[in-house]
C-alpha cells in the first residue's frame, strides 16, 4: 500500500491504530457553519454541529444536527490516511483484519526471541569443600 504522501513513522502507527480499533475523538467544541472548513452537507439549513478532532491521527470529525434530530456526519481525514488509486488497476483499499494485523504485528515486534548466549554450567561432579 502506498500514502499520498509521506509521513512520519508516529503518523504510520497512529494511521494503523485508527484503522483497526477506531478513532479517539476528542470533543472541541460546537460550529454553526460560518467557521473555515466546517460547512454543513448541501441542503442542510439551520443545523449545528459538534466538531471532534481525532487525538491519534488529528482526523477531524463533523456531526451535523438539525432541529429534528437527524445527525450528518462529516470527516476530513489527515493526507496519507485515505487509501487512493492511482490507477484504476492498482490494489483495493486494505480491509480492517489487514489493518489489525499490522497492529498486531507492530504489538509483538519488540517481542521476537533472539539468540541469547548460553551460560556453559559446571560439570556435575563432586564439590569442593570450603576450608
Amino acid at each position: 500500500m502506498s500514502l499520498v504522501r509521506p509521513v512520519s513513522e508516529q503518523l504510520k502507527e497512529a494511521f494503523v491504530a485508527c484503522h483497526s480499533e477506531g478513532h479517539q475523538w476528542r470533543h472541541m467544541g460546537r460550529v454553526g457553519g460560518s467557521e473555515e472548513g466546517a460547512r454543513p452537507p448541501l441542503g442542510l439549513t439551520d443545523s449545528v454541529a459538534r466538531y471532534s478532532r481525532c487525538t491519534s491521527c488529528d482526523s477531524e470529525r463533523y456531526r451535523w444536527y438539525t432541529r429534528s434530530g437527524e445527525v450528518i456526519p462529516k470527516y476530513h481525514y489527515t493526507d496519507g490516511y485515505l487509501h487512493r488509486k492511482a490507477r484504476p488497476d492498482d490494489e483495493p483499499a486494505p480491509t480492517k483484519q489487514w489493518w489489525r494485523q499490522q497492529l498486531v504485528i507492530s504489538l509483538f515486534e519488540d517481542m521476537i526471541p533472539t539468540a541469547q548466549p548460553t551460560v556453559q554450567s559446571r560439570p556435575a561432579g563432586r564439590r569442593r569443600k570450603a576450608s
